[in-house]
């Protein structure tokens, strides 16, 4: 069985080091403070200041966003505000990833640079691309990390901030003609929320579960405004060289512990994987939580993965799973995975399969 690679580049983005562009804070943070709102309790707990924000190439860590976007929910009292505050994004704010996007070919061709190139981003989800009929193409959106309390505020946001993008890239046509969201909710309130915000229609969703943007597959071959295939080749490299670093500075030691425990009949404790290494149980300790991670979490993230797989490709019992996971109990590796995907393990599997 081919292990999966773990999802980069952490665990826990609420309590990691990854740092993204300041600009996932200031033009949200600008964006509300011009609107009245006092920027002092918005950056309480961040470690920011209204100048800090100022500070052209720089950065904040997930934590420092994550204690924004509280600060921002408590101060306005309205979860729907995230529609607002990806609003606020544009392809600006993606340096030479978003100069990427603009000077390809076609709006397909751009989307797809920017689907490719997305652990550049702010986003903490994995785009998922399906193409279930001959008109429209699904987009649904999979948390990369369990996002708890969180997870409708980035939904909504990321949502909100792509529709932006195709907006400015396809400038030329009426929104609806280019794109459609989809969902399955019946709330009326976000449902005139998005209308008011993103200025779309919304439709119903009847053939997967959560929000999808669908694209239309004629307009996508729309020529871009400032489409250029010999700086869109140079963009592309200078992405790539990015990835690159990115992955060297934030998975080696999480891939090296992933790799480790796929191979291990049984899984190993921290001690097992520090004798695998050479090394004192101090040192990938160490290094996990330079990579903004530990031990336990990529534990769970593996037993998470092989528990999908084994639940797709294999008809054992549910406990018989549980044991070669490493739970003593059935019903606790029930619970996880209910915490993992919101389905018992039974579900997943008729569901799935």
């Amino acid at each position: 069985m081919k292990p999966l690679l773990p999802p980069s580049p952490t665990n826990d983005p609420e309590n990691s080091n990854l740092y993204y562009p300041v600009t996932v804070v200031e033009r949200p943070a600008r964006h509300f403070i011009a609107r009245g709102m006092d920027a002092s309790p918005l950056l309480t707990g961040t470690g920011l200041t209204v100048a800090d924000l100022d500070v052209e190439e720089g950065h904040v860590a997930s934590w420092q966003e994550f204690a924004f976007v509280r600060n921002l929910l408590r101060m306005c009292g309205d979860p729907l505000v995230s529609l607002e505050a990806g609003s606020c994004y544009r392809l600006g704010c993606f340096g030479v990833m978003g100069l990427g996007v603009a000077t390809a070919n076609t709006l397909w061709e751009g989307l797809v640079f920017l689907f490719n190139h997305l652990a550049l981003s702010f986003t903490q989800f994995q785009v998922e691309v399906r193409t279930p009929d001959s008109d429209w193409i699904h987009i649904g959106f999979k948390p990369l990390t369990p996002l708890g309390d969180l997870q409708a505020y980035f939904l909504q946001r990321d949502i909100a901030c792509t529709v932006g993008m195709v907006r400015d890239l396809a400038a030329s046509q009426r929104i609806d003609t280019v794109m459609r969201l989809h969902t399955q909710r019946q709330d009326r309130i976000w449902r005139d929320a998005v209308q008011r915000t993103l200025k779309m229609d919304i439709h119903a969703n009847r053939e997967s579960d959560g929000d999808e943007i669908r694209l239309y597959r004629p307009a996508l071959a729309l020529p871009l405004a400032l489409a250029n295939p010999l700086q869109h080749r140079v963009l592309q490299q200078q992405c790539f060289a990015m990835l690159h670093q990115r992955r060297l500075r934030y998975r080696q030691c999480q891939t090296r512990v992933w790799q480790l425990l796929a191979a291990q009949h049984a899984l190993p404790s921290m001690e097992t994987v520090a004798r695998e290494l050479a090394v004192s149980p101090r040192t990938p300790r160490r290094k996990l939580a330079e990579e903004g991670t530990h031990f336990q979490a990529l534990l769970d993230q593996f037993r998470q993965s092989q528990a999908r797989q084994l639940l797709l490709t294999s008809s054992e019992p549910v406990e018989q799973l549980a044991a070669r996971l490493g739970y003593s109990e059935a019903s606790t590796f029930v619970h996880a995975f209910k915490r993992w995907t919101g389905k018992t393990p039974g579900q997943f599997r008729r569901r799935e399969r």
